[in-house]
């Protein structure tokens, strides 16, 4: 397709629009059958004059090269990414009325060198809804009056993301207008995209210090070092568990000394999360995406197991009942998708490889802060557990606090109260699970 196909002109007034073009010529037609000279010279200039503001836009939308660099697909939470745009005037006369058009989630920040971009309200409601899910966005732009001939600019803008989600990034279009503002000619030089913003990931000493404070608290005999082989000591850290502390060479040296392990064979690491709330609301409300802290650090807390035990080399599978948000596209093409909630046991099998952190990372993206799985739910998420929990140190991390959109003033039964789905993991149930070591958590 040739760039002339690809622009699209807009009229920015009635009179120039297409039927005033065609009472034109009717109106010419009609003079020239009445023989009015005058009139006929009148309606046939104003025409011509339509006509050449029309291919002057047509003509500048076709000579400007328009290009946009360094497009993301993915980004962590909390950081920042620059998009660069190049407009190039190849003609051989200036252009008029350039402009760039940019919309944005209202979730992420803009920056921009030289403050050439600056922000608008869309001129209607611009949101995507599906039931119950919005997400409102903001328009930025770069505007230039006058582009001489033969001139490349070009523009930058840093973004921020600032909320962890999947969301729908419109394409970027190109606008110019002709001398007499009669038209605008429209074309898009990006392609709409998804864009995952993945939660923040956890440093490793944060991830030991939880699992040593859980394994003081849960010692049941299936700490990992028993599937370990002592290579050597080391100088001991704060972060290291006291079983691994080598109490000979620490009266040896007279300093506290660490054992340093390799595993003896490979072997499977399962993380279970378990987002269930057993009281939900009978119908959701329409909501906008906003932060839950606590959400997003437990969230972030089982991506960063998973992440960690990749790390290792260590085979992961990953299970939660969280619902998830998914972009989908309607019967109609030329409509923008739309956000739908899926409710469903998200199972990824066991893996150990760069694709499978990335799965992680997108199912982690894809949470819906605004919901939680149901008890029935929760039981199906066990049924999986138990079918593949065989010759794996399985991780069972729960977080069940109800969003803070919920009505929280519900009255309840005493009974109900006292139901807590972290309960659910009873020492009998986990005691018939076979697998080769387990962790439960409490990420409340």
């Amino acid at each position: 397709m040739s760039p002339m196909k690809n622009c699209r002109v807009i009229t920015t007034t009635p009179i120039a629009g297409f039927p005033a073009r065609m009472l034109l010529i009717l109106l010419l037609l009609l003079t020239i059958y009445f023989r009015l000279k005058l009139f006929y010279l009148a309606v046939l200039l104003y025409l011509m004059y339509l006509l050449w503001s029309y291919y002057w836009t047509i003509t500048s939308c076709r000579y400007v090269d328009s290009k946009a660099k360094n497009l993301r697909h993915n980004i962590f939470a909390g950081e920042t990414f620059s998009l660069e745009f190049k407009l190039a005037n190849a003609w051989h006369l200036p252009v008029v009325r350039s402009r760039i058009n940019i919309t944005l989630p209202i979730f992420f920040t803009v920056v921009a060198d030289n403050k050439v971009f600056a922000s608008e309200e869309p001129k209607k409601p611009n949101a995507e809804k599906a039931g119950n899910v919005i997400v409102p966005r903001q328009q930025y732009f770069a505007a230039y009056s006058w582009l001489p001939a033969k001139e490349e600019v070009n523009l930058a803008v840093e973004v921020k993301a600032q909320l962890r989600g999947v969301y729908y990034i419109p394409a970027v279009e190109f606008f110019v207008g002709d001398p007499s503002g009669l038209f605008y000619a429209a074309k898009e030089i990006t392609r709409g995209s998804y864009l995952y913003v993945y939660p923040r990931i956890q440093e490793k000493e944060e991830i030991n210090r939880v699992l040593a404070l859980t394994e003081k608290q849960v010692e049941r005999g299936t700490a990992l070092e028993d599937r370990y082989t002592v290579l050597g000591v080391r100088s001991y850290q704060l972060t290291d568990p006291l079983k691994s502390i080598n109490w000979y060479a620490t009266a040896r040296t007279g300093s506290l000394k660490s054992n340093l392990y390799a595993r003896k064979n490979s072997f499977n690491c399962l993380i279970v999360f378990d987002l269930s709330v057993y009281e939900q609301p009978p119908a959701e409300t329409d909501f906008i995406p906003t932060e839950d802290p606590l959400l997003e650090e437990a969230i972030s807390f089982a991506t960063s197991l998973a992440l960690f035990q990749l790390e290792q080399g260590v085979k992961t599978a990953f299970y939660t009942n969280a619902p998830l948000l998914q972009w989908q596209r309607g019967r109609e093409t030329n409509k923008p998708p739309y956000l739908k909630r899926v409710r469903r046991i998200s199972a990824l099998t066991f893996a150990a490889s760069d694709e499978q952190a990335q799965k992680i990372l997108k199912l982690a993206a894809s949470i819906d802060e605004s919901s939680r799985a149901s008890r029935e739910e929760q039981e199906k998420l066990w049924l999986k557990v138990m079918e593949k929990a065989s010759d794996s140190m399985v991780y069972i991390l729960t977080y069940n606090r109800p969003p803070a959109c919920w009505d929280s003033a519900k009255d309840k039964t005493a009974e109900k109260k006292a139901e807590n789905p972290h309960d659910f993991y009873t020492a009998a149930r986990l005691a018939a699970l076979a697998c080769a070591g387990y962790r439960l958590i409490n990420l409340n």
